[in-house]
């Protein structure tokens, strides 16, 4: 199957990109280590994949578990209608599949609480205990939150745990809007690079 995505309802100024399709392209392993990207020696990794315009890429996704999905258009309370296609059937004919629908969390929502081992997911509520879930991570404290809810910057995501990610999650708690603008009129365009090996 190939997995496409589109964006339903952005908050601006990401709502320029609203109805625009992308496929979720091949999946690549990235280290858990907060200083790489590329997997290491002694740290788990776990599967992204970025989102192209081009040709989709069809496989068997439930063989590769979890699978992380990043793009400068996947931002907070963001929403977004996920769709897989079989290889025999026809794209142009619309045979997609029942359709999902995914909202992310808002801007330094990280965690619901450290109470659970690994910690939950977060719960619509930004509180200090967010920021201190990135701060863990940078600190690579054993049982902190994965890799992939602490990289909160840029917008194009460097998948490293850094101080500017610490930073970047003190703003939500203190509740400002989410720093980063669209870097092309066409998400297709994205001037990001991919950040996957």
């Amino acid at each position: 199957q190939a997995v496409r995505v589109t964006f339903v309802d952005l908050p601006p100024p990401f709502d320029a990109w609203n109805d625009a399709a992308m496929w979720v392209g091949p999946p690549s392993e990235i280290s858990e280590n907060g200083a790489s990207v590329e997997p290491i020696g002694g740290f788990s990794n776990f599967s992204a994949a970025t989102l192209r315009c081009d040709a989709p890429v069809f496989a068997d996704w439930n063989a590769r578990g979890v699978i992380h999905v990043f793009h400068e258009g996947i931002v907070p309370r963001g929403t977004y209608r996920v769709e897989a296609i079989d290889v025999q059937s026809s794209i142009d004919e619309g045979d997609f599949s029942t359709s999902l629908t995914l909202t992310t969390a808002a801007w330094g929502d990280t965690i619901a609480d450290f109470s659970t081992d690994p910690p939950g997911p977060p719960e619509g509520i930004v509180n200090i205990v967010d920021a201190l879930a990135v701060i863990s991570r940078f600190g690579s404290v054993p049982g902190s939150i994965i890799k992939a809810r602490a990289d909160l910057e840029p917008s194009c995501l460097d998948l490293l745990i850094n101080i500017t990610d610490v930073v970047s999650s003190v703003t939500g708690f203190q509740g400002l809007s989410y720093p980063f603008e669209p870097s092309d009129p066409d998400p297709c365009h994205s001037l990001c690079p991919n950040p996957l090996p």
